[in-house]
């Protein structure tokens, strides 16, 4: 921000709040059968080998492969 005004880094800023529409399952995919598990409801185990699911990922934060 202070970058924005104190220095002439564009001539004409738009600036804006998002929200989400709506908020989609979370999923993850069981490590042992490759089942992907709806874990929105805080689920632990597999549906399909009943294997204990990993770990809920952080919102925020982005995996690459």
């Amino acid at each position: 921000m202070k970058q924005l005004f104190d220095e002439r880094v564009v001539t004409s800023p738009w600036t804006s709040v998002w929200t989400p529409a709506r908020i989609d399952r979370l999923w993850v995919r069981c490590t042992a059968c490759g089942m992907l598990e709806d874990v929105s409801d805080d689920h632990r185990g597999c549906a399909r080998c009943d294997a204990s699911l990993p770990e809920r990922p952080a919102f925020w934060r982005k995996e690459l492969s």
